[in-house]
């Protein structure tokens, strides 16, 4: 997934791989906790981890939107 979300990110070098691929574990960790659902790969969970990632990349905060928890918890009640 650390490819995928350098392009989301329009990260084109190496540098900051270690801290990208910290931010997806974290990301993914996120979403499982919040959704009581281990990750699966769906669209929505990439989008989520994605958009969380770039979150955390740009800003340097740890908070989560509101439009992302929209999103898990769409996740939470999905089958």
């Amino acid at each position: 997934m650390l490819d995928e979300v350098k392009v989301f990110l329009r990260v084109y070098d190496d540098h900051s791989d270690d801290l990208i691929q910290v931010l997806i574990d974290t990301a993914k960790e996120l979403v499982e906790g919040s959704t009581g659902k281990e990750f699966d790969d769906s669209n929505l969970e990439k989008m989520c981890v994605k958009l969380l990632v770039r979150h955390w990349y740009d800003n340097g905060q740890n908070d989560v939107p509101f439009g992302i928890k929209t999103m898990m918890t769409q996740i939470e009640y999905e089958e």
